[in-house]
């Protein structure tokens, strides 16, 4: 089973979640319980889950030991691809597709099947579309 831990993506930087808030019936996500560092002080801080992006942990790490997120970025035998999210699996997409293509495929947490014969040993982590979108702006 893999493990369940989330990053949010918040006024520009990226913390990790000590808690998600739910409502009383436990079914809508309202907000998320994060830590920033304020002034090089760790500081714990409730947002309204509007106000993040939410990534969660895909369970699997790169070649160098890095956890692999939603929204991650990932060099692999040279390509770019984005991590995604649906549901109960992560997959990749080609992170600059040509025009009128998307590559996507899903890969199944656990499962040694890989699409498209991707050689996972070499996936690296090399940042994520939030940091990419502010480092170009």
């Amino acid at each position: 089973m893999r493990e369940h831990k989330y990053q949010a993506w918040y006024n520009g930087h990226m913390c990790p979640v000590y808690q998600l808030l739910f409502d009383e019936t436990c079914q809508h996500l309202f907000a998320v319980d994060i830590v920033i560092d304020v002034a090089k002080r760790i500081v714990q801080h409730v947002v309204d889950l509007d106000t993040v992006q939410l990534r969660e942990f895909t369970g699997q790490q790169d070649k160098n030991d890095k956890d692999i997120y939603e929204s991650d970025l990932c060099r692999i035998d040279g390509k770019i691809y984005e991590v995604y999210w649906n549901e109960d699996r992560w997959g990749l997409q080609d992170a600059y597709p040509k025009p009128g293509s998307r590559l996507k495929f899903n890969y199944d947490n656990g499962s040694d099947y890989a699409p498209y014969e991707i050689n996972w040993d070499t996936c690296e982590v090399i940042g994520n579309i939030y940091e990419s979108e502010k480092q170009a702006s």
